[in-house]
């Protein structure tokens, strides 16, 4: 778990799988409040010497994702550093995030 949902009105989490060469991100608001501010996450267990493809896997076709990097690729070192930003707009939004190394 990268984010308690006991701590935040968010929570998130990431499973790797033992190579690093994949990973699947989720990130789940709970409540949105006026005004709320959601910080980059940082990613945990990752190859920060990969190049990640980052790609939005649970978004209808006609809606934006809160995700705005899926479909670019990412290094591993910047999604440990300076994590993965998202800008949820609606209660209960949902993101999912593939990353495959390249």
């Amino acid at each position: 778990r990268l984010v308690s949902p006991y701590e935040k009105n968010y929570c998130s989490l990431l499973y790797v799988a033992p190579d690093q060469s994949r990973a699947l991100f989720f990130c789940f608001l709970l409540h949105r409040h006026l005004g709320d501010y959601y910080p980059p996450i940082k990613l945990k267990g990752i190859n920060p010497e990969n190049d990640y493809l980052a790609r939005e896997i649970n978004c209808l076709p006609a809606k934006k994702s809160p995700f705005g990097e899926s479909g670019k690729t990412i290094r591993g070192a910047e999604l440990i550093e300076q994590g993965i930003v998202l800008d949820f707009k609606n209660e209960y939004e949902s993101v999912v995030v593939e990353l495959s190394a390249e």
